[in-house]
């Protein structure tokens, strides 16, 4: 998520302010000021250093910074935004795995798919309800494969709690961070359920709040990484394993023919 700066010029946005490249230049200048102001000034040199390191904090606290002017928006193509109602499909990058606290491989599937619709895109914040997920493997029927004595397991979201989730990106969250939680975007937020059918029956896991992940930003294409998030078991055999921590990345795209994807800012 980029630190822009909106204003409007018959109707078209300034460009994103680079705001690091800004400060660095205010820093320049104030430093340079401060000391022409010592070495040709001696008399008055207190006073104009005085109303000079004044107007410099001034200048930079005027600075938006990422907490307060942090935005997303979705677009495509590039530069156009897209409009709510569009599906978006997202489909993996690399494996998709699953550990233990520890960083042991527990399963790993080769390929994903996720299915949702765009119901907000206003400029700062992005929403979309995930409406379908599959995750499958090499294994026989499509099963992700394993180490464990269990054997390979299959991914179903077709449980108590499951899909929908939200997937949001607000003005409210850190630089380039998206989150997913339980629920549409227009219902309260609950757990996340998922389930995994391995030779002794379903093991179902649960996680209580919001899987926090980043994005890529334009002009790259978005791409949403979701980092080491725990799961606990809530049900199933003695076999199931008591917790497991997934990590993936997927490229969000137009759900159509051919590959289309869209971007974030």
């Amino acid at each position: 998520m980029r630190v822009t700066s909106r204003a409007r010029d018959r109707g078209h946005p300034v460009p994103p302010i680079n705001t690091q490249v800004f400060l660095t230049g205010i820093r320049s200048v104030c430093k340079v000021q401060l000391r022409f102001s010592h070495n040709h000034h001696q008399r008055r040199g207190m006073m104009m250093r005085g109303k000079l390191l004044i107007a410099c904090v001034v200048a930079l606290a005027s600075v938006p910074t990422a907490a307060s002017a942090s935005t997303a928006e979705l677009t495509y193509p590039t530069g156009t935004r897209l409009a709510t109602g569009n599906t978006l499909k997202g489909v993996n990058t690399g494996s998709i795995t699953f550990k233990t606290a520890g960083g042991a491989l527990l399963w790993e599937c080769t390929t994903a798919s996720m299915t949702g619709t765009l119901v907000k895109n206003n400029g700062t914040e992005v929403e979309a309800n995930v409406e379908a997920l599959t995750m499958t493997g090499t294994a026989a029927e499509s099963k992700c494969t394993s180490g464990e004595v269990t054997g390979n397991k299959k991914v179903t979201l077709g449980v108590a709690q499951g899909l929908p989730w939200c997937l949001k990106a607000t003005s409210t969250m850190k630089e380039d961070e998206f989150q997913i939680r339980g629920g549409k975007c227009s219902e309260a937020s609950r757990q996340i359920n998922f389930g995994l059918d391995d030779a002794l029956g379903e093991c179902k896991y649960k996680r209580g709040e919001a899987i926090a992940g980043t994005f890529t930003t334009e002009p790259s294409d978005a791409v949403l990484s979701v980092p080491a998030s725990e799961f606990v078991k809530e049900s199933g055999s003695i076999g199931c394993t008591t917790a497991y921590r997934i990590e993936f990345s997927l490229t969000l795209e137009r759900d159509e023919e051919g590959t289309h994807p869209v971007y974030l800012s």
